[in-house]
Order: structure tokens, then C-alpha cells, then sequence
């Protein structure tokens, strides 16, 4: 249901980057992979992922509902269509929670309830699926649920989970939905957490066909919904910060994490690029030692060429 992955380190000097062989010469999808993540409601990889979800919840992790002496978490998410500027120039239709690519992150404490309001303000049926959280199974969101085959246009649903710490997702529970921009981050500190970094990065990896966009022969690779430098998010920071990256891959490919002038130490390596594969989310944190204006971006060239790039900003104190 989505692994997570964790590295902490101090920054170290810039090193050059050395690809590992099975990630070179990827490519855009193939025919397969088209039709498994055609813009219909659910493809055979997420009906497996929710047969998978239905065992795991089964299996030795009960949450109860029907008592709250946890603190709880209230959110409120509704699904909007916006007209979405992915570069200059460049808008399409987008599905959306609250109005904004990602939606907005659900943030809580290990043992918290996160108590989510679902109103669907869209023509067609929703609904909300969490990754890494623990509830009952009429609160998993897939697709037919308990309580009906989604969210029906004007209805509600109250969504409840039982917080576990990590970095973890939601996202509409159809490729279209996910596809044109329903997803948001989950992030759950744990209860003996010391320190809070400084700057907390998170960054969702998505990838634009024209099926989806309507721009002929033009797909885009962005972040959080935006592609090319300037357009994506400037991410800013100071020297002496405690700096952590969030990173979630939704997609059916992988990515690459790597920021320009930046070394850190990761699951015990010294790295300067971090790999996310789909259904992933890494999470790292350093020391930020060096100012300048530095370029961050998926080391994949093609994704690159598509607008997978952003600029990190550090200033000194």
C-alpha cells in the first residue's frame, strides 16, 4: 500500500552523480501500460491494490470506530474542476481536492483520529482513498465501497483513520480522477518526535499525457502540478536550517530525486540522488551548509525535458 522509505544525514560537499544501471534509458509507456492506466475508472493494478488493502486491514490491524478517546482530527476535502495552468500557456480541466494540486496535506499525531468530511461538488462519483493509516473497512474509499459504489454527485461521506507515523497518500480511487490532480499527502508525526525540521518539502511526481491534457503531442512531467523552472515550486530555505524532503510517487514510473551542490547521508550511503518508485515516498533531512540558487529535478533527461525541475533557494543568515 505504498512503501516508505527513510534517510537522515548531515550535507555534505557536491559529488557527481552516478546512475545506477537498471534506472537508465527509461521510456514513456507502452501500449500495455496505456491501457492499464487508460482515463476509466479503475484499472486491474488498483484492483489489486484494493484486494491487497481489504487482507492487509483484515489481517491484524483493527481500528475501531465506535470509540474516540483519541484526539481527534477534522478535515474538511471537496472535489472541484479548475482550470489548472500546468506551464505558460498551457491549461487544462483538472479534478481536484479543494480547488489545488496537491489537495491539502492531513497532518496528525501517531494514535490520532483524522476525521475527513467528503463532500462531491463534481458532475460524477468520488471518493477518498488513504495509504498507511489503519480504519475500518467501510472507510477505505475503493471502488464499490460498503456504503455504495463511490460518493454520488452532491453526497457526503465522513471518512475516519487511525493515524500511523510516515510519510502516506490519498488520492481519488479512479485512474482519471488521480491522473487530472486528486491526491494529497498524509503526514503523520510520531509521538516520540524531538524536533521539528526547520523547512518540511513535499513534493508529488506526476505525469501529463495529452489524453488527459488535450495538448497535442505535448505530455508533461511535473511537480505538484507544475512543469518547468519558474513554475513549479521555489522551495527556500536559510543556512543552519534542518531541512526535510517529502517525496510521493503516484505514477506508474519512476523518478529521481537530486538537488544541485547537495550530498547527504541516505539508508546509510552518501547519496546526491534519492529514486522513488511508483507507489513510493521517500523521506530524508539534512543540515543545509550551502548557500546559492540550486536547481532540483528528476534525473531522468526525458522527464527533465518535460518540466520536471525546480529551483531551491538558500540564503545565508
Amino acid at each position: 500500500m505504498g512503501r516508505k522509505i527513510h534517510g537522515t544525514g548531515n550535507l555534505l560537499s557536491f559529488g557527481r552523480f552516478v546512475p545506477e544501471p537498471h534506472r537508465t534509458g527509461l521510456r514513456r509507456r507502452g501500449p500495455m501500460q496505456r491501457l492499464l492506466w487508460s482515463p476509466k475508472r479503475l484499472s486491474l493494478g488498483l484492483i489489486l491494490l484494493v484486494v491487497a488493502g481489504a487482507l492487509w486491514i483484515k489481517g491484524g490491524f483493527p481500528f475501531q470506530t465506535a470509540t474516540h478517546a483519541a484526539p481527534v482530527r477534522e478535515y474538511t476535502l471537496f472535489v472541484r474542476e479548475v482550470d489548472w495552468e500546468v506551464a505558460p500557456g498551457y491549461t487544462y480541466k483538472a479534478l481536484t481536492f479543494n480547488g489545488s494540486i496537491p489537495g491539502p496535506t492531513l497532518e496528525a499525531k501517531e494514535g490520532e483520529i483524522l476525521r475527513v468530511k467528503f463532500k462531491n461538488e463534481h458532475s460524477e462519483p468520488h471518493s477518498v482513498h488513504a495509504h498507511g493509516v489503519q480504519y475500518e473497512f467501510q472507510h477505505d474509499g475503493t471502488s464499490p465501497t460498503t456504503h455504495g459504489p463511490d460518493v454520488p454527485p452532491g453526497g457526503e461521506f465522513v471518512y475516519e483513520w487511525k493515524a500511523v507515523p510516515g510519510t502516506w497518500f490519498y488520492h481519488d480511487h479512479s485512474v482519471e480522477g488521480i491522473r487530472r490532480g486528486m491526491y494529497g499527502a498524509i503526514v503523520v508525526h510520531p509521538k516520540d518526535e524531538q524536533v521539528r525540521p526547520d523547512r518540511d518539502f513535499i513534493l508529488f511526481y506526476g505525469d501529463l499525457e495529452p489524453e488527459t491534457t488535450g495538448f497535442a503531442d505535448h505530455p508533461f512531467s511535473v511537480f505538484n502540478g507544475k512543469a518547468g523552472m519558474g513554475t513549479t515550486p521555489v522551495l527556500k530555505s536559510q543556512v543552519g536550517d534542518l531541512v526535510r524532503f517529502r517525496l510521493i510517487n503516484l505514477m506508474d514510473e519512476p523518478h529521481t530525486f537530486h538537488i544541485h551542490g547537495h550530498r547527504w547521508v541516505y539508508q546509510g550511503r552518501l547519496v546526491d540522488t534519492v529514486s522513488v518508485l511508483p507507489g513510493e515516498t521517500a523521506t530524508f533531512e539534512f543540515r543545509e551548509e550551502t548557500p546559492g540558487h540550486w536547481m532540483y529535478h528528476c534525473h531522468f533527461l526525458e522527464h527533465m525535458e518535460e518540466g520536471m525541475m525546480g529551483l531551491y533557494e538558500v540564503s545565508a543568515r
